[in-house]
């Protein structure tokens, strides 16, 4: 499997690096194409992109949940498909 997962804390007397990592992408180019699209049009359509939502650590962004088909591949697809499981590989011990 292309995933790796290490941990960097203590927790019941096991301590390590808390890292996931992938030795592949988790994210098909289309997809993160179809992600770029649909931001690059909410900002056209807004007059630019978000910058203001963060005082301590400013970003320029949009916010996943104004972007209803990025939010549905999140929750339909990214979660489920993708990151639970990475997650439950990469950090097995702990499940």
């Amino acid at each position: 499997a292309a995933f790796t997962g290490r941990l960097d804390f203590e927790y019941e007397g096991r301590e390590g690096p808390l890292i996931a990592h992938s030795a592949a992408p988790l994210v098909p180019p289309e997809e993160c194409a179809a992600i770029i699209s649909e931001c690059e049009a909410r900002a056209a359509a807004l007059g630019g992109w978000t910058t203001r939502r963060h005082t301590n650590y400013p970003t320029t962004d949009v916010p996943v949940q104004r972007l209803p088909g990025t939010l549905q591949w999140f929750r339909e697809r990214l979660l489920p498909d993708v990151a639970y499981p990475f997650l439950a590989h990469a950090f097995r011990e702990f499940f």
